[in-house]
């Protein structure tokens, strides 16, 4: 099957009171068409920063330094402006984290539909309007004809979200891209949402990137999974790979850091001691080894290489999984 699009050496900055601080460095993945990629990792471990890095939409003191965004073959980086503007929404659309701030108060949601429905699909003001209607139903949003005439603070927060997944599929994208898209949300929302989110990726079979913290929801629907960590893929290999059969220590560390969900068992929840590099630090070496128990004077002054296994599953560690076991 051919790639939809491969993610090449990309290398992101910011120059910030005269320092160029590396946010994200040598990110090497590729998605497949109908296929889901869970992105894990912790706060500030560059998951957004490279998603907003592929669809152009980076802070003004950041800037891509290097590397290559191969989409249907075509690098979308060398695309001028206005290209990109065209490529955003109808072939690339993201779901952004929060839904309470995503939407514009001052404007309805009629507004907000039919300015992205236009925008790439044409049509006049008629389609639109009843191509909005139409995405409002597949949402799951009742009585969508009234509440397009509402603003998005007569909205609950699941609402919103439902609102911003129907922008976002409005175009038919072939990527998806949703930046944790439950994590303001309740429980009970978040399994709506999730599920509404999987219903609508098989329907459409197309290609989504999930940003999450949590691994559970990674299990349930990815089928490959990616681990950065200060700005670096730390592990990248299939679902059972990521879950059953983690190699590196990283990885290892936040599975143990779930919530043990059997029933009857009571256990101290597992931390991993210490924070993440700032992107301050000039590091030499391994960028987890601070917090990792099997840090040796390599890890500390030699930047590691990727160790490869069987189907496509690496790590970007000094030691192989076994080696780990046994110390």
């Amino acid at each position: 099957m051919d790639k939809l699009m491969e993610v090449n050496n990309l290398k992101t900055i910011f120059r910030l009171n005269g320092k160029v601080l590396t946010a994200i460095q040598d990110i090497n993945f590729e998605i497949y068409p109908g296929e889901v990629l869970g992105v894990v990792g912790e706060s500030g471990s560059g998951k957004s920063l490279t998603m907003k890095s592929i669809m152009g939409i980076l802070p003004e003191n950041a800037m891509i330094e290097k590397g290559k965004v191969l989409y249907k073959g075509v690098n979308i980086l060398n695309l001028k402006e206005r290209e990109k503007r065209k490529l955003r929404g109808k072939e690339i659309s993201m779901i952004f984290q929060d839904p309470m701030t995503a939407l514009n108060p001052l404007r309805t949601v009629e507004y907000h539909l039919k300015e992205v429905i236009s925008r790439h699909q044409g049509g006049g003001k008629l389609y639109s309007r009843e191509k909005a209607i139409e995405m409002l139903k597949k949402v799951g949003i009742r009585n969508a004809e009234e509440r397009m005439k509402q603003y998005p603070h007569e909205f609950s927060g699941g609402m919103r979200q439902r609102v911003l997944i129907a922008m976002a599929l409005s175009c038919e994208p072939s990527l998806l891209i949703a930046d944790e898209p439950v994590t303001a949300l309740d429980v009970t929302t978040q399994v709506q949402i999730l599920n509404l989110l999987k219903k609508l990726q098989t329907e459409h079979q197309m290609a989504t990137i999930l940003i999450t913290h949590d691994l559970g929801v990674t299990s349930d629907m990815c089928t490959r999974v990616i681990i950065m960590y200060g700005g670096h893929i730390m592990e990248e290999g299939t679902k059972n790979q990521i879950i059953f059969h983690p190699n590196h220590p990283y990885t290892r560390a936040l599975l143990r850091s779930s919530m043990d969900r059997e029933k009857g068992v009571a256990k101290r929840l597992y931390t991993i001691e210490g924070y993440p590099p700032s992107l301050y630090e000039h590091l030499q070496g391994c960028p987890f080894e601070k917090r990792c128990r099997f840090a040796s004077e390599k890890c500390r002054n030699e930047v590691p290489e990727y160790q490869y296994y069987e189907d496509g599953h690496r790590t970007l560690c000094h030691f192989r999984g076994e080696k780990l076991d046994e110390r």
